[in-house]
C-alpha cells in the first residue's frame, strides 16, 4: 500500500507567475536589444531550465518515515531526511519552513528549507510531528 504524502512546491499560481516574469523579461530584452532577440530567448530559455534543475519541485513523506526531496530529474538522496533524525523545524517567513536535523555521518545538526504555500506548511508539520513527537516547534 502506497500512503507516501506529496508537496508540491509550484501550484498554478507560481507557475503562472513564473511565466508572467519570463514573458516581462522577454519584453524587455525585445526593446533594448531587438537584433539581440534570439540569444534573450535562448538565455531566458536556459535560465528557466536551470532553475528547475536547482530548485525542489516537490517533498514526498514516505512509509519508511524519510522527507524525500524531488528536482526535475527525481531526487537527490543527499537531500533525503529521516523523520526520526529531525530536531527541530520553524517558520522563518511566509512559505518556508527550516527542519534542523542529525546529518548520518556528522556530529553536528544541519538544516534544510521547504518553500510551499501556507497550508502545506502546517499539513508538513503536522504529519512530521505524528511520526516523531519529539520534534520541538519554534
Amino acid at each position: 500500500m502506497n500512503n507516501n504524502i506529496t508537496f508540491v512546491r509550484y501550484r498554478r499560481k507560481e507557475f503562472i507567475t513564473l511565466l508572467i516574469v519570463v514573458v516581462f523579461v522577454l519584453s524587455i530584452i525585445y526593446f533594448v536589444l531587438p537584433k539581440g532577440f534570439l540569444i534573450g530567448l535562448i538565455t531566458s530559455m536556459a535560465y528557466v531550465f536551470i532553475s528547475f534543475l536547482i530548485f525542489p519541485i516537490k517533498y514526498v513523506l514516505t512509509n519508511e518515515n524519510t522527507l524525500e526531496t524531488y528536482f526535475l530529474f527525481g531526487k537527490r538522496e543527499s537531500r533525503t531526511v529521516k523523520a526520526d533524525a529531525i530536531l527541530e523545524m520553524r517558520i522563518e517567513k511566509l512559505g518556508k519552513l527550516i527542519i534542523r536535523y542529525m546529518k548520518d555521518g556528522y556530529s553536528q545538526p544541519t538544516s534544510t528549507v521547504l518553500e510551499l504555500g501556507d497550508q502545506d506548511i502546517k499539513n508538513i508539520q503536522h504529519e512530521l510531528l505524528k511520526r516523531n513527537p519529539q520534534i520541538l516547534i519554534d
